[in-house]
């Protein structure tokens, strides 16, 4: 087996490069796209619903007037649009996710009633990331490691913002955030393992690192991993047929809905 992937290996690096047109066939979708983490954090939670793309360019149209709860037993979180961004719901009030509780979401949209439900599984703690110069002559620093891309017994999902805003004489572009996000998930894909190198991010010291750690449901790691295959694996040598990415939406709805652990450190880049 190892010698026909070597085979198959060198064969691909002497293959051809032929570019590909995308065609997507326009359609007006009666559905929506659910973005929706619930965490158990004691905040005001968030969901987001949006309309499908029938193109990757195509502008995010956001999904007005829904009547959106999440529920429990006997307690039920109602959210709000917010006034300022079209399409964002925030829970009436702060509440935050516990484990061995399973979690319900119901959108009303269009005349059309979409559930999910979801259950938290705890999230282990972890090691910072690492860091380094980008070179010897350089003031700026790029990530090195965030985590493995492979464990067997858990799931997990890596937030990094990086934020150099209040750092003086740093350079002068106009943007001196960034948001990067690091998976590891319990399968891998051939399509993963030969995929394009990620742009690195560059940030002087002095920087504000804020990791988080997400646990992931089987449920929410499945969506990634189709995404993933889609986007960022995408370009490599063993590309996947596109297709449409997972979903626990029922009724015919896109996108997720998870109940997470999260854990959290802040570094300061010296």
């Amino acid at each position: 087996m190892r010698k026909l992937f070597s085979i198959l290996f060198i064969i691909s690096l002497f293959s051809c490069e032929k570019q590909i047109e995308w065609t997507t066939e326009k359609a007006n979708f009666n559905t929506v796209v659910v973005e929706a983490i619930i965490t158990n954090e004691n905040k005001y939670q968030e969901i987001r619903l949006s309309k499908p793309r029938t193109d990757i360019n195509d502008e995010t149209v956001p999904v007005s007037d829904a009547l959106v709860k999440v529920y429990y037993d006997d307690s039920v979180y109602y959210f709000r649009e917010k006034d300022t961004e079209y399409g964002t719901y925030l829970s009436n009030n702060k509440f935050m996710a516990v484990v061995g509780k399973t979690y319900y979401l119901e959108i009303s949209y269009n005349e059309k009633i979409y559930l999910a439900k979801s259950q938290m599984t705890p999230v282990k703690p972890f090691f910072p990331l690492t860091y380094r110069k980008v070179n010897s002559t350089s003031n700026n620093y790029e990530i090195t490691w965030v985590a493995n891309t492979y464990d067997l017994n858990e799931q997990a999902m890596y937030e990094i913002d990086i934020d150099w805003t209040s750092v003086p004489n740093a350079s002068a572009d106009t943007i001196k955030k960034a948001k990067l996000y690091y998976y590891t998930l319990n399968t891998v894909d051939v399509s993963q393992a030969f995929s394009p190198d990620l742009e690195k991010v560059e940030f002087p010291r002095g920087s504000i690192i804020i990791e988080k750690k997400y646990s992931l449901t089987d449920d929410y790691a499945d969506f990634i991993r189709s995404l993933l295959a889609e986007i960022q694996w995408r370009g490599g040598f063993f590309d996947e047929a596109p297709g449409n990415l997972n979903t626990n939406i029922d009724n015919g709805g896109l996108g997720y809905f998870s109940v997470c652990s999260v854990v959290t450190q802040t570094i300061v880049v010296k």
